[in-house]
């Protein structure tokens, strides 16, 4: 038997989908498929600037592919909750044992647009130059979601998943 608070927060939850529905700008097919291609190209730049900030240990260009409010889960389970988090955080590992590193990035497996402005991509990199790991190839794979404000693509939330040998 569903109680009254439980049909309350079903006929919200409804309301709130109805809203978001009436709210999200409608496109012709073509301007979907050229806003798509244009989205894409800017969601794989995101990707490479991800790849060339680390590569050049500058933290500052890394930490501008985030929005101010971002979240990001790195490999093992720490959470940073903010921009300047995370680039303090990824600033101290690259002083230290990541300052050798280089990212190469394999894969963009898939890009998913949940809306016109958020987007969920899967994309996989090596990294070389671990201090803690001399010699070894290490596998990532990363789960980010982008965001689409005030025209720029910018991460929202991101995991960086480090891979076993025998994971593809």
């Amino acid at each position: 038997m569903k109680t009254q608070l439980q049909y309350w927060r079903i006929g919200r939850l409804l309301a709130v989908l109805g809203c978001l529905l009436i709210a999200t700008p409608r496109c012709s097919p073509a301007t979907l498929a050229a806003q798509t291609a244009a989205d894409s190209a800017a969601l794989r730049a995101v990707v490479a600037g991800f790849e060339d900030a680390w590569n050049r240990h500058d933290m500052d260009a890394f930490a501008a592919l985030f929005h101010e409010d971002a979240a990001w889960v790195h490999w093992r389970g720490g959470y940073w909750r903010s921009r300047d988090e995370i680039k303090r955080g990824h600033l101290a590992v690259h002083q230290t044992f990541y300052k050798n590193t280089h990212m190469q990035t394999i894969a963009v497996e898939d890009i998913t647009f949940l809306t016109p402005v958020v987007v969920l991509i899967h994309y996989r990199n090596n990294m070389t130059g671990d201090e803690r790991s001399p010699g070894q190839l290490l596998r990532y794979r990363l789960t980010m979601v982008l965001t689409k404000r005030d025209g720029l693509w910018r991460i929202s939330a991101g995991h960086n998943t480090r891979l076993h040998d025998d994971i593809q």
